[in-house]
């Protein structure tokens, strides 16, 4: 499954109940973890043992910015928005929570930003 930059939708609730696109990307990177839970005893000699514990996700998106979307952008850190990615076919949307935005610029080159999103709930298939 390749997951497209282009792809990822950023979105946002608006006041009239629809939700607004608020970014696209230029680069998308998906991670899903797992939580493992040790459940050794001191009968269990000097190997741990584990089970699965709980998932968890996180995207981070990188992009070109545009002329005066600071201020907008960096208030957005600790809101909730919904994320849509799709490798083309399957369609995944999960809530998650802006974690951290951040701006790069050089001199001469166009002004880069990035988000990490922090999920929070399940990262669903959509139908």
């Amino acid at each position: 499954m390749a997951f497209l930059g282009k792809n990822l939708k950023i979105l946002t609730p608006t006041t009239g109940g629809n939700a607004a696109v608020v970014a696209g990307a230029r680069s998308c990177e998906v991670s899903i973890e797992g939580d493992q839970l040790e459940v050794s005893s001191p009968n269990d000699g000097q190997w741990r043992h584990y089970i699965a514990g709980r998932n968890g996700w996180s995207i981070s998106v990188g992009y070109l910015m545009s002329v005066g979307t600071f201020p907008t952008e960096a208030q957005m850190v600790n809101t909730t928005v919904t994320i849509v990615v799709s490798d083309g076919t399957t369609m995944m949307q999960g809530t998650a929570i802006v974690k951290s935005w951040k701006a790069t610029g050089n001199l001469g080159n166009l002004a880069n930003g990035s988000f990490v999103f922090l999920g929070n709930g399940a990262l669903s298939p959509v139908t």
